[in-house]
């Protein structure tokens, strides 16, 4: 089938987008990592809404009714984000007749080859003296205008996403917002054309891409969908999310949630949706791709950074370079060079470390403020505390128990040694009872030389359980363990605790791999409605082990550390890791 007629024309590439669709077309790459920085205008401009009327752009909400641009008219729309991006060097531009524009550097705007019909977008740091843009007139006709250009202040910039056409009138001007999800139903819309067969656009919940994708409903009674021509549509079906096109292809659309819904299918083609935020990586490694593999499919995972999890490791995996199927593009304040060392510099100053590393630099250990642990996990990485933390058969081993009614329970093995926290094990099961837990610590004791002082146990250790009456406690005390229960404390009272803590924490790497995993997973509740990360934690897989770490750090004012001097903690360190003072030769040894 012709590629013409299938192309949309109010879907215009962007650079790093052509970049990735020439990996995929012409290059014979078939795994694609995709992290993209967003644009962003000055808070004072002027946004054109649906009645002809104006807001500033700082004043704009989600929801707000306003103009685009669909190729050939000035249409309604609809906004579907909003976010500051910080303060960023910046351009003046300016037609004759029209306010000037401040822009940073890379936000695009609608520049005129030649024609109405030959219309690109170009980057506000690429445009040229006398460069014919295009413009809005208040009587929602268009006009065709030579620009001036000069240099603007560093100042907070905002950005804004639409939702159907992706751009939007700013003092009069067209310009581009972000919005990958068109391009990436684009992309696949293409690829079904030239290959007949099933493909999945997957977003982290079912739920997630029924409301983005699926059931988009915009102002004009249109929806996200009609970015797929009606004619090149056999049938559509609502209650499966699933699109038959004429030439037999599916586009099926899906929550990575539904990892076992996935199974038995044969996908040639499977986009991930802010993969960083998938809970269940086995989605990929267990499902998509032996499928991809066994019939030479590609896979693109699109997302922002959300800390050391599955997005990370298929982005160090692409990264490498060992295997040539892989493509990766992640962009940074130095790839783009949008913003001057100045400012950089000024920014670091003002903004939190989360915010400065997450904005300018796409950091996968600090992806978002809504992560509760990431900077002190990488503040103790990089001041070597997580690495070979051995057992000291000298000082005796506590445990700390989450045996909440949520799965796998949870035992973390740590022994305090002056005011280090040295966490030496940890131990995770599902659906075990009691007695599996306490044989658990009696096997460990025999084979690995642990023994213990005191064993944590949260409060709702104290719950009576049904089948029994009885308490956890009173169950663990007739097994022959004997608990202490820690008092109960507020949620962000014990993650304030753990932060203070977290100085002292010395993790072994090896044993604790899936606690150092949930403590960068582990984060805020985010209220899609309101916008925010609120002050609760959202309870997904990391949890339970995050809590445990809380009883860890709560347990803390039981135990008496007989504290020895830092220097006296060094040096039994060292001899734990390196081996006795005694062993080395004379010359060699600390007298």
């Amino acid at each position: 089938m012709d590629e013409k007629i299938i192309k949309v024309s109010t879907f215009e590439p962007r650079w790093y987008q052509k970049d990735l669709i020439n990996a995929l077309e012409h290059q014979g790459k078939k795994k694609f990592v995709i992290v993209w920085p967003r644009r962003c205008l000055s808070g004072n401009t002027h946004i054109i809404m649906i009645d002809g009327s104006w807001k500033f752009l700082r004043d704009i909400q989600v929801g707000d009714k306003i103009l685009s641009w669909n190729g050939k008219r000035f249409v309604p729309d609809i906004v579907k984000n909003k976010w500051s991006t910080g303060i960023k060097e910046t351009k003046i531009i300016q037609a004759p007749g029209y306010i000037p524009i401040t822009t940073s550097l890379d936000h695009k705007f609608a520049v005129v080859n030649k024609t109405i019909e030959d219309i690109c977008w170009i980057a506000a740091r690429n445009l040229k003296e006398d460069t014919i843009v295009l413009n809005y007139n208040n009587n929602s006709n268009y006009s065709l205008n030579k620009i001036r250009i000069k240099d603007g202040k560093p100042e907070e910039l905002f950005d804004i996403e639409t939702t159907i056409n992706h751009n939007f009138i700013a003092n009069g001007y067209i310009v581009h917002n972000s919005g990958k999800d068109v391009a990436a139903l684009n992309l696949i819309l293409r690829q079904a054309f030239k290959r007949v067969g099933t493909y999945y656009y997957l977003y982290p919940k079912y739920e997630q891409c029924r409301r983005a994708i699926w059931d988009a409903i915009l102002i004009t009674g249109e929806k996200f969908l009609d970015f797929i021509p009606h004619n090149l549509i056999a049938k559509k079906n609502n209650v499966e999310m699933k699109i038959t096109l004429i030439n037999g292809s599916i586009i099926q659309f899906n929550g990575a949630d539904n990892a076992d819904c996935l199974r038995g299918t044969n996908p040639v083609g499977v986009i991930f949706s802010e993969y960083s935020r998938v809970n269940h990586p086995e989605a990929y490694n267990g499902v998509i791709a032996p499928i991809l593999a066994a019939n030479g499919g590609f896979v693109i995972f699109i997302s922002t950074p959300n800390g050391h999890n599955a997005f990370y490791d298929v982005y160090q995996h692409a990264k490498s370079g060992k295997d040539s199927e892989w493509y990766y593009k992640i962009l940074t304040v130095n790839d783009t060079k949008h913003v001057t060392l100045d400012v950089l510099d000024k920014e670091k100053e003002r903004m939190s470390e989360e915010m400065y590393l997450q904005e300018f630099f796409c950091s996968f250990s600090i992806a978002n403020t809504g992560v509760y642990y990431a900077r002190y996990l990488d503040k103790a990485y990089a001041e070597q505390r997580i690495g070979f933390v051995p057992h000291d058969s000298s000082y005796q081993v506590y445990t700390a128990w989450d045996l909440g009614f949520r799965c796998p329970s949870v035992i973390i093995f740590f022994q305090v040694i002056g005011r280090k926290i040295c966490i030496i094990d940890l131990y995770h099961k599902n659906n075990e009872d009691l007695s599996h837990y306490v044989s658990i610590l009696r096997s460990y004791s025999e084979t690995k030389g642990y023994q213990y002082a005191k064993h944590f146990a949260p409060h709702d250790a104290k719950n009576h359980e049904l089948s029994t009456g009885k308490t956890r406690l009173q169950i663990l005390k007739q097994l022959g363990l004997t608990m202490k229960v820690l008092p109960k404390s507020l949620l962000n009272d014990g993650i304030e605790v753990v932060r203070h803590t977290f100085k002292r924490i010395f993790i072994d790497k090896n044993n604790c791999s899936l606690l150092l995993d949930a403590l960068e997973h582990y984060s805020r509740k985010w209220d899609d409605k309101a916008k925010r990360f609120i002050d609760k934690d959202k309870e997904d897989w990391s949890t339970d082990y995050a809590d445990c770490l809380r009883y860890v750090c709560n347990s803390l004012p039981y135990i008496d550390t007989n504290e020895r001097s830092p220097e006296e903690f060094d040096k039994r360190y060292k001899e734990l890791v390196y081996g006795s003072n005694s062993n080395l030769p004379p010359i060699f040894r600390d007298y």
